[in-house]
């Protein structure tokens, strides 16, 4: 079975041009974990997450050093981090977006997605063949429920 077989392909995308306060306004509504960012040609150039999202917000020395545990500078850090997100809300997406992406081709077989989507914990995205342009992106979700289907 191919992989566009377990593709979301209804998902809202966006430009790189498109604000920040934008992208997490799209994604709440939609109930959207991954909003795809694609150029004109409809080619993927990266993407946002919550969690990509909330790793822009944190300090550099807390998101670059993972062995400090201390509660006093996560505390501390609390307020600065909410102040950040108000700082990136009118910046272009393509500022903080993802840039490394995973992508195959539709026609690739499914389980190939789903040692992508469990070796990386991120999302596959699933282009065209001939010309490497969006068709969809493949998550845990997608892929667990197209291998139900096959089962009945």
């Amino acid at each position: 079975m191919p992989c566009h077989a377990a593709i979301i392909s209804d998902l809202k995308i966006v430009s790189a041009d498109t604000v920040v306060e934008d992208c997490l306004s799209l994604m709440k509504k939609n109930k959207q974990t991954v909003l795809p960012v694609l150029s004109d040609d409809e080619q993927v150039l990266g993407y946002v997450t919550f969690k990509s999202l909330l790793k822009t917000l944190l300090p550099v020395s807390v998101h670059m050093s993972a062995e400090m545990h201390s509660p006093d500078l996560i505390v501390g850090a609390a307020p600065g981090i909410a102040k950040r997100l108000k700082k990136i809300a009118p910046l272009a997406v393509r500022e903080v977006m993802e840039h490394k992406i995973q992508k195959l081709t539709g026609e690739t077989p499914l389980w190939k997605g789903i040692n992508m989507i469990i070796s990386s914990d991120e999302p596959v995205f699933v282009v065209d063949e001939d010309h490497d342009k969006y068709l969809g992106v493949m998550d845990e979700k997608s892929a667990l429920m197209e291998l139900e289907r096959l089962q009945t």
